[in-house]
């Protein structure tokens, strides 16, 4: 089992700061839901869970995330394997992510970042790496992209557009860059030089919306 720690630090700071979002996606194997919960101050009593991958359950879940708290700050809805849920049920979701309700938090899991990129749009995307390998591969781009001068981080970039599985590196670029106090111009440069090279798909567009709020977050990029 993947350890839950790191997903558990970033959510209780999320929580410290007053930036807890409506709905968390942890990409990763083996996430300890229940000790999320715990951590997160969250009642057995105001916890959900959905329970089969169809519309019938979608249905059922969506009206438990309409209830109001019994002795929480927050009512928890958790839905594993998100990746399996069946187009209808998906679409169904989105719609209950589009307008949340005010005391309902949602934790959804997966192995893979394979959702529709509206409801991704939707979602605060954390990885908990299970994957040693994609860790290191994780670290190589990161670092590579932050060495001088700026035509290897282009290069670096090139490179990781090029990979078959760019879109779930890139997303984790993304994220490591969101978190990140001081960003150098060239990673920032080298992240919209990967985006690009990396031609048409079904992410891009949300790809496109994070790269312009960590644009806008690290002013000093010209």
């Amino acid at each position: 089992m993947a350890d839950s720690s790191r997903v558990i630090e970033r959510l209780q700071a999320d929580l410290a700061a007053g930036r807890l979002h409506h709905a968390y996606c942890v990409v990763g194997a083996g996430l300890d839901t229940a000790a999320v919960a715990d951590a997160l101050g969250v009642a057995l009593v105001d916890r959900f869970q959905l329970l089969e991958v169809n519309i019938a359950a979608m249905r059922q879940f969506i009206s438990q995330a309409a209830l109001r708290p019994l002795t929480s700050p927050f009512r928890l809805g958790i839905i594993d394997n998100a990746a399996d849920l069946l187009p209808e049920a998906e679409q169904a979701f989105l719609k209950t992510l589009e307008e949340p309700a005010k005391n309902t938090r949602f934790l959804l899991t997966t192995p893979r970042l394979d959702l529709l990129p509206t409801t991704l749009s939707r979602l605060r995307v954390i990885y908990n790496q299970a994957n040693e390998t994609e860790t290191t591969d994780t670290k190589h781009y990161w670092q590579a992209l932050q060495q001088p001068p700026l035509s290897a981080a282009f290069q670096a970039a090139a490179e990781l557009a090029g990979r078959d599985d760019y879109r779930q590196l890139l997303q984790q670029m993304l994220e490591v860059a969101r978190q990140e106090t001081v960003l150098r111009p060239q990673v920032l440069t080298a992240l919209l030089h990967a985006w690009r090279a990396a031609g048409s798909t079904a992410s891009k567009r949300l790809q496109a919306e994070q790269l312009a709020v960590i644009l806008q977050t690290h002013h000093d990029y010209a």
